[in-house]
């Protein structure tokens, strides 16, 4: 188990990294080709744009794939898009193959959350994705020092190194990763849309997506605006702001790795209930602070406690479907994604009307806690139909497997 873990982990890190490494390559890209700051930034939107667009398209149309192959497939595509992009000549060169890796990355991620479902067993399972959720905090953490060590030495050295993580994965997956053939389902008329259609003709689904859409606007609207917060309060350079995000990082790294524990004592209804009113507590304290080192100290406790209730939440709504698991992965990462971006351009608008950072603050603070109603309303925690349904459906996909 903890070996397929490890596999998974270090594929979302991958994933993840794609943002995180090349983060500080940015300016020296820009200086590389005389281009401005937004065509620079398209570098990496490109890659985030096709991601969410076709994470959409591949989720239902995969499950009726080997999820095994889908993987293998997507990665060598990634790896050749990602290892041209060090040979670019020119910015929209980069711009195309980093466009053509976000499409094989939407083929990729679903595929990680859908089996994991089938390869865990339902007790491990919050525990399972909290492993591979870290591989996400771990790029976060190591990809802005990593992605400016390597930068300094080329501007390629990063999409080589890529390119080469991900060959060693495809071996990895080949390797130790057993064949998952898809469940025998009805053929839909539609293959795009008749699956949400179905899938979202549950009142738990459509609960549970909302709720996670909640809250994941109310988690991304802090974090867009925490940069430019830390300049406007205590003068911080980009740099030493840089240093105080590694703490954020960190606290989701440990959350999502060592947070299993806690939801096992607590059920993931309470968990999930009390983490997001200490999240909305802390949210409001935040823009209160009057040392960087209280920040440095909130924001390690915040994104622990987020650590922890994302892999609550993923492993939640992976147990709506065991026919359409790809599916609901898919539509997990584009709540995500929207989540983002309705945060982002909430909190421009409040922060630049309304208070500055406090009025965003407060505004995340009511979206956690609008959330915990629609969570409840789901019963998509609910430990004893949680674990019930795991067990069926481990025992029903056990064949699949072996």
């Amino acid at each position: 188990m903890y070996t397929k873990l490890t596999i998974f982990f270090l594929l979302m890190f991958l994933i993840a990294s794609n943002s995180f490494l090349l983060s500080p390559l940015l300016p020296v890209l820009q200086i590389e080709f005389q281009i401005t700051t937004v065509q620079a930034g398209w570098m990496i939107s490109s890659y985030a744009l096709t991601y969410a667009v076709f994470s959409l398209l591949f989720g239902p149309i995969s499950d009726k794939w080997n999820r095994k192959k889908v993987m293998m497939y997507g990665l060598v595509g990634y790896a050749m898009a990602i290892f041209l992009c060090g040979f670019s000549s020119s910015w929209l060169e980069i711009i195309l193959y980093q466009a053509i890796a976000g499409l094989f990355a939407a083929l990729i991620t679903p595929q990680v959350w859908a089996s994991i479902t089938i390869l865990i067993p339902p007790d491990r399972l919050v525990m399972g994705m909290g492993v591979v959720i870290g591989g996400v905090s771990a790029a976060q953490v190591l990809g802005l020092p990593l992605g400016s060590f390597l930068a300094s030495i080329s501007w390629s050295i990063p999409y080589f190194v890529l390119s080469l993580e991900a060959i060693v994965i495809i071996i990895l997956l080949i390797w130790l990763i057993p064949s998952l053939p898809p469940p025998s389902v009805e053929k839909k008329p539609n293959p795009f849309v008749e699956p949400y259609r179905q899938l979202l003709k549950s009142s738990k689904a459509r609960f549970g997506f909302l709720a996670y859409l909640v809250f994941a606007i109310g988690y991304y609207a802090t974090f867009t605006f925490f940069g430019k917060w830390l300049a406007d309060r205590f003068q911080l350079d980009v740099k030493t702001a840089g240093m105080v995000f590694l703490f954020f990082g960190l606290g989701s790294l440990i959350g999502s790795l060592f947070g299993s524990p806690l939801v096992t004592k607590l059920t993931r209804f309470h968990t999930l209930n009390i983490g997001a009113v200490m999240m909305s507590i802390l949210y409001i304290i935040l823009p209160m602070s009057k040392t960087v080192l209280y920040v440095e100290v909130l924001l390690f406790t915040i994104a622990a406690i987020g650590g922890v209730l994302i892999s609550v939440i993923l492993s939640s709504l992976q147990t709506i479907s065991s026919t359409q698991r790809g599916t609901v992965a898919a539509l997990s990462n584009s709540c995500q994604y929207f989540g983002s971006m309705i945060g982002t351009g909430m909190a421009g608008v409040l922060y630049s009307t309304l208070n500055g950072f406090f009025s965003v603050s407060l505004f995340a603070s009511l979206m956690f806690l609008l959330s915990i109603f629609l969570f409840i309303k789901s019963k998509i925690t609910n430990d004893k139909t949680f674990e019930q349904k795991g067990i069926n459906e481990a025992e029903g996909l056990t064949g699949l497997i072996k």
